[in-house]
């Protein structure tokens, strides 16, 4: 089954941004008739085939040329989502009281609410999350995953302050 062009153009992943569809092939045809007429006159010396080969290249030299000026790009959609979570685990953050949290501590509390947000029925089965611990120096504790990992994490280096930027970052 073909695709016609217009519908073909929609569908495509191919975008050109600064031009038409059909202003991009207006201008390749009418270019390229120049480069096809021309060559049949300048390579008459050629054999058919090394004539022919010629004008190809120079044809496929001017649609790279005419594409690059009509702004081709390649759009590609995900449909899965991937979230990072940006964790302050500075000495400020013991100074929640208690009665906030329903841990042991107030990181277990956060770790129990991330694996319940990943079991999460509303999360779809692609989406991945990752999480980030920050107090001087960020250092990543989970890569983005399905099912997230919390028991394997590297040992903070203890800081007097808190760099929410540096995790950002």
């Amino acid at each position: 089954m073909t695709i016609p062009f217009p519908i073909l153009a929609f569908v495509s992943p191919v975008r050109l941004e600064f031009m038409s569809w059909w202003m991009a092939t207006l201008l390749f045809a009418s270019l390229g008739a120049i480069v096809v007429l021309l060559g049949m006159r300048s390579l008459n010396g050629l054999g058919a085939v090394r004539k022919w080969v010629a004008i190809a290249i120079r044809l496929a030299v001017l649609l790279l040329l005419v594409l690059i000026l009509a702004g081709v790009r390649w759009q590609r959609k995900h449909s899965a989502l991937e979230i990072w979570v940006l964790r302050d685990v500075s000495p400020s953050t013991e100074l929640v009281e208690k009665k906030d949290y329903t841990g042991k501590s107030l990181q277990d509390s956060i770790d129990d609410y991330l694996r319940e947000s990943v079991r999460d029925k509303r999360k779809k089965p692609d989406d991945r999350v990752g999480v980030i611990s920050f107090m001087e120096r960020a250092q990543v504790d989970a890569m983005p995953s399905k099912d997230l990992k919390l028991d394997t994490r590297g040992i903070p280096e203890r800081g007097s302050g808190t760099d929410a930027s540096s995790a950002i970052q």
